[in-house]
């Protein structure tokens, strides 16, 4: 684990909650060594001992039937999915998204389903949003949102995202935050997922967009002015270093978001996780990203 952030607790917290946002790169046909890695994911996830699972890029039905199984076995009763719309060969392979909770989990409201993709290799895609109430001990009722935006393709000649890619996570953007804006009515609000962009890279403004017209912050930088957190995305990971000569840049990518407002909870660390090369017998990671675990501090 690679400790990022952590700040003293002034007050005597009476409880605690862990919440992991994690790309498990389960892509069929396209993902290395899938088979190795998706036979340990639970085992290796359930060794981070978060309360609440943002799992992205779980896109065949199998695999999540798996997951979910394995997972309730370890204390995980709770299982939220639903893997969108298709319309032919757009979206078939659904949102892939899936979230899991120790606590009672409900749904919040039907998913979002962005109109529109970014990259090519994303037209068999359908992400969106998944939106929870989860109902936590002495806290209550909290919104939760899981979420992958769609990525952006890098220009090695130019040294920069296609623009047009740009605009279209840009359209992906308001969608979710109309999304999150009319449907989080709790005053506790979780965002965590793969936003695909990073704050010091365009869209940089993609960022600032969801802390101001949101009212969150990331846990990372809570209380304290931005800065830029280690990769989730990055070249000392093995799955990714046969990018690193076409110059893309390591990004961080995933974030977990508090809303502003939020009353008897706070963050207190942030840190990467699933971040070791021990997937036998390949030697490898769980996935080409690291997850992103935060510890949340309650009292009340």
């Amino acid at each position: 684990m690679q400790l990022l952030r952590r700040r003293n607790v002034s007050f005597k917290s009476v409880g605690q909650l862990k919440v992991l946002t994690y790309n498990t790169w389960l892509l069929p046909f396209f993902a290395q060594d899938l088979a190795i890695r998706r036979s340990c994911l639970v085992a290796q996830v359930a060794q981070v001992d978060a309360d609440i699972l943002a799992l992205q890029e779980v896109w065949q039905r199998a695999d999540r039937q798996m997951i979910i199984c394995d997972f309730a076995k370890r204390g995980y009763r709770y299982s939220l999915h639903n893997s969108g719309r298709a319309r032919g060969l757009r979206g078939w392979l659904g949102n892939g998204l899936l979230l899991l909770s120790k606590y009672p989990m409900r749904v919040g409201s039907p998913p979002l389903h962005f109109d529109d993709y970014t990259e090519g290799k994303e037209f068999f895609a359908s992400k969106g949003c998944l939106h929870a109430v989860i109902d936590l001990p002495k806290l209550g009722a909290i919104d939760f949102f899981n979420t992958h935006f769609g990525s952006l393709a890098w220009l090695a000649l130019k040294k920069e995202f296609c623009r047009q890619h740009e605009l279209r996570h840009g359209r992906q953007l308001k969608q979710f935050i109309d999304y999150v804006a009319d449907r989080g009515k709790n005053k506790v609000r979780i965002l965590a997922g793969d936003f695909n962009f990073h704050p010091g890279t365009e869209p940089s403004s993609c960022y600032a967009q969801i802390e101001s017209k949101l009212k969150v912050q990331s846990t990372f930088s809570w209380n304290q002015p931005l800065r830029f957190p280690t990769p989730t995305f990055d070249y000392q990971n093995p799955y990714l270093r046969k990018f690193q000569k076409l110059g893309i840049p390591s990004q961080h990518l995933d974030y977990i978001f508090l809303s502003r407002e939020a009353e008897k909870i706070t963050p207190t660390e942030s840190a990467l996780v699933l971040t070791e090369s021990n997937v036998q017998p390949t030697g490898q990671p769980l996935s080409d990203h690291y997850g992103v675990l935060t510890t949340f501090f309650i009292d009340a």
